[in-house]
């Protein structure tokens, strides 16, 4: 089992593997919950913007 430290290059499959070892499936997943934080904030305000936009491009824009 490699130290935390260690630095030799491992690919994603032998991370994923170390990482089951040591801490379990839901080893996989630490960190996901500020991800998920970070982009639920990003949406929230992206998206009214852009609904904002598409009524402004509707009203200036002509009907043919």
């Amino acid at each position: 089992m490699s130290s935390l430290f260690d630095t030799r290059l491992q690919s994603t499959y032998q991370v994923a593997i170390d990482i089951l070892k040591r801490e379990g499936l839901l080893g996989l997943y630490n960190g996901l919950n500020s991800s998920l934080l970070g982009i639920a904030v990003t949406n929230g305000c992206a998206m009214p913007f852009f609904f904002v936009l598409i009524l402004v491009f509707e009203l200036v824009t002509p009907v043919v």
